[in-house]
């Protein structure tokens, strides 16, 4: 008996294969996409995590309204969780280039290899002297190349020369930026306010007084998905930290300002007094000029600083937005084919039935139990089992026959 009505079942698929082939195909679509659109975020964290580690991406990025000097850098590096901490410098400048002019972001280089931010060399060589550059590979599109030559200028009254050693470069490269990973190059104050491109030049072509940025890399988050909680609870105490670090350092740097328009006046003051014949320079601390010059003194503005993790990068935090879409998307949109394969299934099993009632009259009159009969339609609607049969099946339907109810 158990034999029969499982050739049953399966007589029944071969009569009515194009509805089961329907039901099928349904459930095949819902479980593709789900399969397919669930893989696409993890793939892409799995490839964002092996470019930054192999460009080492920065985790912190500094700023600050004075720079920085060495002493920064070296409390910067002595804070708790830090593994490297990397000073460069930063201008935007005028980019000539035959009949153009747009406005550049110029970034100085790592004198050593594997530095934070390292950059993704796509062509060419990196600069072996004082007058060769890299530029941005996606400015190269409708720009100099290699082989060409450029012109940096300031495009304010202050010359470039008190920024950079030389303002004529050839490009002998082209690369790309961790630290750029859309379109997007950022604003500025000069020409339209939008950049254009970056341009990478030697750490000692720049003439700047202090360092611009401090790039921070965490300690113990190398082979750390940079989207999972366990890298926030790493890197969340020392963005703390470096906080910390900003407040001293803040107050040590303040003093330092002050100190050193304390020592700018006094060296004025005993000039003056010298011009004119004064013996006491100290008889000029009432006078109107010293009056006020010690009053801008005293109310000098405190230098700030910025600690800002990856998520203020916006090509970091627009990958991460695609991301948490795509996952998004991958949760809802496959419910609606498993929905509709639901129904589908419902509506088939629903007329299976009112067709098959005199069929199931039978099989009750013969002694087959519910379970038994319903296993046909069952059997039916499980895609993923109909074509073969589990193990013990057969003895299952035989303690359900009427033989052994």
């Amino acid at each position: 008996m158990g034999n029969t009505i499982i050739k049953n079942a399966f007589k029944e698929v071969r009569s009515s294969f194009s509805r089961f082939l329907a039901i099928l195909l349904v459930i095949m679509v819902g479980t593709a996409f789900y399969t397919g659109l669930k893989s696409v975020g993890p793939d892409l964290e799995a490839s964002a995590d092996r470019y930054f580690e192999a460009t080492h991406f920065m985790d912190f990025r500094l700023l600050s309204s004075i720079g920085f000097n060495d002493a920064d850098l070296a409390a910067v590096r002595n804070s708790s969780g830090v593994e490297d901490a990397q000073p460069i410098y930063t201008i935007d400048a005028f980019l000539s280039y035959g009949q153009q002019t747009n406005v550049a972001h110029v970034i100085s280089i790592p004198d050593s290899t594997g530095a934070i931010n390292d950059l993704h060399l796509v062509e060419g060589r990196l600069p072996q002297q004082s007058n060769e550059c890299i530029i941005d590979k996606q400015r190269s599109e409708a720009g100099p190349k290699i082989g060409d030559t450029i012109t940096l200028s300031s495009g304010t009254e202050t010359p470039i020369n008190t920024s950079l050693s030389q303002t004529v470069y050839h490009v002998v490269g082209l690369a790309e930026s961790p630290s750029y990973l859309t379109k997007d190059r950022g604003i500025t104050k000069l020409g339209t306010g939008k950049i254009n491109g970056l341009v990478f030049l030697p750490a000692a072509n720049f003439t700047l007084p202090a360092y611009t940025e401090i790039l921070v890399t965490a300690a113990g988050t190398s082979g750390i998905s940079t989207f999972s909680e366990e890298y926030i609870e790493i890197t969340t105490p020392l963005e703390e930290s470096l906080n910390t670090v900003a407040s001293q350092r803040l107050e040590i740097r303040q003093q330092e300002l002050k100190a050193d328009a304390e020592a700018q006046l006094a060296a004025q003051k005993t000039a003056f007094a010298a011009a004119n014949g004064i013996a006491d320079p100290s008889l000029l601390d009432s006078s109107p000029e010293f009056l006020e010059a010690q009053k801008s003194i005293n109310e000098l503005a405190a230098p700030q600083w910025h600690v800002l993790n990856r998520e203020s990068n916006s090509g970091y935090l627009d990958y991460q937005n695609t991301i948490e879409s795509t996952n998004g998307i991958a949760s809802i949109l496959p419910l609606f084919f498993f929905g509709i394969a639901t129904l589908v299934c419902l509506t088939t099993m629903t007329r299976m039935v009112e067709e098959q009632r005199t069929q199931i009259g039978t099989l009750k009159a013969l002694g087959y139990s519910n379970a038994a009969i319903a296993f046909k339609y069952l059997l039916y609607a499980a895609d993923g089992q109909r074509f073969r049969q589990p193990p013990g099946l057969g003895h299952w339907f035989y303690a359900h026959s009427p033989g052994h109810l």
